[in-house]
């Protein structure tokens, strides 16, 4: 598989889980991730197209185009450099992507990655299904079968 696709297809995970995870915390308490000064300095129809815009399109996507998914270890090693990239930026910034992080003990942040991860092995897996369901076996996938 190409090496762009692979990190389209990680990233179709990784957006599923921003969403999902944004709005979940957002009407949870939304200064945890996007605190009202934001709204002066963000426009919230851009906040709709970070945050809200990233799923429908995802969707739309799955149906128009077939995916080979990339191996769960190549698409979670993508993933998991956004993670790194947060911890980068709070290391130089002494600032974190989102506030949320500010409240959270080590263990909080390691409870936190735990649930990333297994959310985005879900979507992994789903969309895999849903890929499957909608498009067939993919040539790769068939070869594979016809050899064991």
């Amino acid at each position: 598989m190409e090496a762009h696709m692979i990190i389209i297809q990680a990233l179709g995970n990784w957006l599923t889980f921003v969403f999902a995870t944004f709005w979940s915390m957002y009407l949870y308490d939304r200064d945890l991730l996007y605190p009202k000064y934001m709204d002066s300095i963000i426009p919230g129809w851009v906040n709709h197209g970070m945050h809200t815009l990233i799923l429908p399109l995802t969707l739309v996507e799955m149906f128009v185009i077939p995916h080979q998914y990339p191996s769960m270890g190549k698409g979670l090693s993508i993933v998991g450099m956004s993670g790194l990239w947060n911890c980068i930026i709070h290391l130089y910034l002494r600032k974190w992507v989102y506030p949320i992080f500010k409240f959270l003990s080590p263990l909080g942040m390691i409870v936190f990655s735990g649930i990333a991860v297994v959310t985005v092995l879900f979507n992994y897996v789903l969309g895999r299904f849903l890929n499957r369901m909608i498009w067939g076996e993919s040539k790769n996938e068939t070869l594979k079968n016809s050899r064991l």
